[in-house]
């Protein structure tokens, strides 16, 4: 938020407390999933616009109600990226990956990668569908990114903080809405519901 904030007042003419609120707001209400903006921050540069999607997919802390990926997952994948880059560093050492002290059991770092390679396939495949409708490349992707994290805006001039979805064509709407039922719902779990072997057991 403070590098926001001092990003729009030394380059957008804003006064210091004005600044800080409408970054400390907006940024809040991105990481949130709250979905509201006090300013249309896709005017601030193309700097603030990319920090914007990017905070987008980040989300909440573990059992908050924010979607999107959330700050532990992003925690277990550097911890393992970590240690993935101390053993090739030290072949013959034993380094064991950790989060807040506690080792990583297997099945939990593999839960966490299968959900990243979902989300980010997931992300892919609705941008892709949402090209194919029409729609030009940023507004497909941080379509995508906003509906599969349950951010709200998205960036662009149609679907931006200072637009809405309701131009987008009836296609783009049902591809949106499902990516925001999936997102919504837990990505690995909608999938696991999608699979035969489910309904079979």
């Amino acid at each position: 938020s403070l590098l926001t904030a001092g990003v729009v007042y030394k380059n957008f003419g804003f006064a210091e407390e004005e600044a800080i609120r409408k970054a400390l707001f907006n940024i809040t209400s991105i990481i949130s999933g709250t979905g509201y903006a006090s300013a249309d921050y896709g005017l601030w540069g193309g700097f603030l616009v990319t920090l914007f999607f990017i905070i987008g997919l980040i989300g909440g802390c573990a059992g908050s109600t924010a979607c999107s990926v959330k700050i532990f997952r992003y925690q277990i994948v550097f911890a393992s990226v970590t240690t993935q880059l101390r053993k090739i560093r030290s072949p013959n050492g034993i380094f064991i990956p950790r989060y807040d002290g506690r080792a990583i059991e297997e099945d939990v770092l593999s839960s966490v990668m299968s959900f990243f390679i979902f989300f980010m396939v997931t992300l892919g495949v609705v941008a892709i569908l949402l090209g194919m409708t029409g729609l030009d490349l940023i507004t497909s992707l941080s379509a995508s990114a906003a509906a599969l994290a349950n951010i709200g805006p998205g960036l662009g001039e149609q679907i931006g903080p200072s637009g809405n979805y309701a131009g987008l064509n009836d296609y783009a709407k049902w591809i949106l809405s499902a990516a925001m039922l999936i997102g919504r719902l837990e990505l690995l779990a909608v999938f696991a519901i999608l699979t035969r072997q489910f309904w079979r057991a």
